[in-house]
């Protein structure tokens, strides 16, 4: 994942979502009662610890966000690029990309 801010300015803060039990550091602040926490770990351009506290009055702005057309369009993208994948489509074969490699253009 990555978030912007305009307090890193054209920098972008790259981070992952982990379990709470993988953080070695906890945040000394606390998320407020009877919210929904995700816990992440950023890793460039620093390393920092994070919580982030759904609360219910921001339940109404993500149900927006998930049925949001856009929202649709990267899960579908999404779920199509994985299930090709796991098919075989879109891989190159090492056969015949070791064919390839061995041809050598001889000019006339």
């Amino acid at each position: 994942m990555q978030c912007g801010s305009t307090g890193l300015g054209k920098m972008s803060l790259k981070m992952k979502l982990v379990d709470e039990s993988k953080m070695s550091k906890l945040p000394p602040t606390k998320p407020p009662e009877g919210s929904l926490v995700m816990y992440c770990k950023t890793y460039d351009p620093v390393i920092w610890n994070v919580w982030i506290g759904i609360e219910p009055e921001d339940i109404g702005s993500m149900l927006k966000m998930v049925f949001r057309r856009g929202t649709w369009a990267f899960a579908f993208k999404l779920l199509f690029r994985l299930s090709f994948s796991k098919l075989g489509f879109g891989k190159k074969n090492k056969k015949d990309t070791a064919v390839k490699s061995e041809r050598v253009r001889i000019p006339t």
